[in-house]
């Protein structure tokens, strides 16, 4: 029974205790009870330049960074947490500015308005486990040979990707931090649906396998010269692209039809050629593609984006059929069979034609067989009538 007295005894001290505490003035010293007199210091600063990028962040990718080339080395500059104006660089030169960068998935419109989660890429979405950004001082975050500015174009701009519910962009190709891209052929299928791709079976094995694809990344750089390094040469485009960062385009190269747009071939076309040649005029087509895919081409060495070479004898195997000592040239892949050149278009067409196929630059075959025997061939230009004894090697 004393027991039970006692503990009830502390607990009501304990109580009365806690009482009188709540009840007593802070003992700490103060200059002033005004609010709107108080001193001291400010909260913790995030963001000291006030430029809306996170003084951590520009701390993470401050180091500037030394490319050593053959031809010189040259210094990627890093973020400064005290300089308000370099949320607007473009340092790396891959057309997406710094805040950008910070801000992926979202886009400038809706980072600072919209946004319903946090910037970056979840962990739960990441091979490391970690959050992670775009590097504002590389410009292919994820190493799959795009940068990054360009794999968000092709998102937002290109069809590829949605906003989804948190108003950020869900790219289901050309995703800036998936290095997927590098072997994906995602060209657009006849229904208008992405993935059918534009390389061929090479070795006729019935399937496509990855080496034999044309993938995204080598349609973007398609004509690139040797050693093209982005951060130091630009994006490989010519004037002014929509939504990328100021002089990101590399300015030592013009399309030959003079306007804006991408130097490569289109990841999106399967046979993308944009401009045919009209005496000594490059002009522009309305519908692209010359009846040749891109992948097709761009193995043999034709050009995917000039519609002309379809119709052009590039390993002059034509025939003088009527032997007036000239061999006539196609002059369209419509009326390919009336001339006496074998096209690059026709050749392709043999490639389909019943498991028989020409490759280009092979300029004659023996007239005889390995025994002696004297073979005769009929030499017609009509591509069904090619024989892959002929034409094959």
């Amino acid at each position: 029974m004393r027991r039970k007295q006692t503990a009830a005894f502390i607990v009501l001290l304990l109580l009365s205790s806690l009482a009188f505490v709540s009840q007593t003035r802070p003992q700490s010293p103060v200059d002033s009870t005004n609010p709107t007199d108080a001193q001291g210091g400010a909260p913790p600063a995030t963001d000291a330049d006030e430029d809306r990028i996170p003084d951590q962040y520009e701390s993470i990718y401050g180091e500037d960074i030394v490319i050593d080339t053959p031809e010189g080395s040259f210094e990627v500059l890093g973020l400064d947490m005290n300089n308000g104006t370099d949320n607007m660089s473009d340092h790396d030169r891959d057309g997406a500015v710094a805040l950008l960068e910070y801000c992926w998935p979202y886009t400038l419109d809706k980072c600072f308005t919209d946004r319903l989660s946090l910037t970056g890429k979840p962990p739960e979405l990441t091979e490391s486990g970690n959050r992670e950004y775009l590097d504002p001082t590389s410009s292919d975050t994820d190493g799959d040979g795009l940068p990054d500015g360009y794999e968000i174009h092709m998102c937002t701009e290109g069809g590829l990707g949605y906003l989804n519910a948190t108003n950020a962009w869900t790219c289901l190709w050309f995703d800036p931090l998936d290095p997927s891209d590098s072997t994906e052929d995602i060209d657009r299928c006849e229904d208008f649906s992405f993935g059918c791709g534009d390389g061929f079976d090479v070795n006729r094995d019935g399937h496509i396998d990855v080496t034999e694809r044309y993938s995204n990344s080598e349609e973007y750089s398609f004509g690139t010269p040797e050693n093209w390094i982005t951060e130091r040469d630009g994006l490989w485009c010519s004037g002014i692209i929509p939504g990328m960062s100021e002089n990101a385009c590399q300015e030592s190269i013009v399309r030959p039809t003079g306007d804006d747009g991408w130097l490569g071939t289109d990841p999106t076309r399967s046979d993308s050629d944009y401009y045919s040649w009209s005496d000594l005029l490059a002009t522009g087509l309305v519908i692209p593609g010359d009846g040749i895919p891109d992948g097709w081409e761009a193995h043999y060495g034709l050009d995917p984006r000039n519609a002309s070479d379809a119709i052009l004898d590039s390993d002059n195997d034509g025939w003088d059929a009527d032997r007036d000592g000239y061999v006539i040239p196609d002059t369209s892949t419509a009326t390919a069979a009336w001339g006496e050149a074998f096209s690059n278009y026709e050749e392709y067409m043999v490639y389909y034609d019943e498991g028989s196929w020409v490759k280009p630059g092979i300029r004659g075959t023996a007239g005889t067989s390995h025994d002696g025997t004297v073979l005769t061939f009929d030499q017609s230009t009509q591509t069904q009538l090619v024989d892959a004894a002929v034409h094959t090697m």
